[in-house]
């Protein structure tokens, strides 16, 4: 069901100082899914190398009402994308999203994601970041961001 190294549902544990690598799920979510309003924190976290066969969310899915806040956390070298938001929201503070085969950020439907200080580049598709945001607002997005520094 997804999940290869974390699977929360309806959990919101606080992860710091952890590497979630070389994980496989047979469906999505191969480093961590994050389902029915699971709420977790992570700090210094790296979540690199994990696959998952569908091209949403490689690394991290967040569904079902869930709202992660992300703090120094890199996401990279996961075959699929990198984060998958579906139904859910994600705040990002100084994370780096890159190197993953498929896009950085995908939002199908959520309401709030803030990004600040954050870094998305080298993705497989490599969609703009002004691409992406403009689907997440036309979407009914409230998005709120500060981006360092944002590369095709």
């Amino acid at each position: 069901n997804g999940g290869g190294g974390i699977k929360c549902h309806q959990a919101s544990p606080h992860v710091y100082n952890c590497i979630i690598r070389n994980n496989a799920s047979e469906l999505r979510g191969a480093g961590m899914i994050l389902q029915t309003n699971s709420n977790p924190i992570l700090t210094n976290v790296t979540i690199d190398n994990n696959i998952a066969p569908e091209q949403d969310g490689g690394a991290i899915i967040i569904t079902d009402g869930s709202y992660p806040i992300l703090n120094n956390v890199m996401v990279s070298y996961n075959a699929a994308s990198g984060v998958l938001l579906d139904w859910a929201n994600a705040t990002f503070n100084d994370v780096i999203i890159s190197y993953n085969d498929g896009w950085g950020i995908k939002g199908v439907q959520f309401d709030t994601v803030s990004i600040n200080n954050t870094i998305i580049n080298n993705n497989f598709t490599r969609p703009t970041l002004n691409e992406e945001i403009s689907k997440m607002i036309k979407s009914g997005a409230k998005l709120f961001y500060k981006i360092r520094k944002v590369y095709n």
